[in-house]
């Protein structure tokens, strides 16, 4: 499979030229480093991931039958991020907390996303989405982004190595759903919304040490 596919229904939710051209841009980049290291595609049912592993990546790993990706909120699995396996909801409730998911649709709420085993782009509906969000940012020129943005770079690598990021939305509303995370400050924030707030990626799952 190239490597760029899973991430096509991201390529579509560019709202001009512009967004389209750079998210093209960075996934070529992405290409071109998975090639160099030798990717293998991960067609195959006998390389799908056990569960509980980390899945996507550049080999693109697959999570067993019941359960889907979760990538890093903001990212989508772009430029090789990883995920991690986690069970597809079975139900979800109504409530009314609208996210813009990986395939540009809105869903009322996080949850409805998952049970269609996306992970989620923006706390907002994607008809929301302001001008520069989903640009790339950072790498060996240091794009930066539009206000209101900050540069939200893959877990674990908080822009070291002239990382590419993606321009994600400073927060301003977020569920204290607890899943601690460590921020790229060196602080510990509830969940990776509330990390989002302060304008801060995130260094991994977890509270820092």
């Amino acid at each position: 499979m190239l490597c760029w596919l899973p991430h096509i229904n991201l390529l579509l939710t560019g709202r001009n030229f512009k967004v389209i051209y750079r998210k093209i841009l960075l996934l070529l980049a992405a290409c071109a480093f998975c090639f160099a290291a030798g990717c293998s595609s991960s067609d195959s049912d006998d390389e799908n991931i056990t569960d509980g592993d980390i899945c996507g990546g550049l080999e693109n790993a697959r999570c067993p039958a019941g359960q889907y990706c979760r990538f890093p909120d903001f990212t989508c699995g772009i430029g090789g991020v990883e995920g991690v396996c986690l069970d597809v909801p079975s139900s979800c409730e109504a409530s009314l907390a609208s996210v813009c998911a990986c395939d540009g649709i809105t869903y009322r709420n996080f949850c409805l996303a998952a049970a269609e085993s996306l992970s989620i782009f923006a706390y907002d509906a994607c008809s929301n989405l302001i001008q520069g969000q989903g640009e790339i940012c950072g790498g060996p020129s240091a794009i930066g982004c539009d206000a209101g943005l900050f540069c939200n770079y893959p877990d674990g690598s908080c822009g070291a190595g002239q990382t590419f990021g993606l321009c994600a939305r400073i927060q301003f509303s977020c569920e204290l759903t607890p899943a601690p995370v460590c921020g790229c400050d060196g602080q510990t924030y509830q969940n990776a919304c509330l990390a989002a707030a302060a304008g801060i990626s995130t260094a991994g799952s977890g509270a820092c040490n």
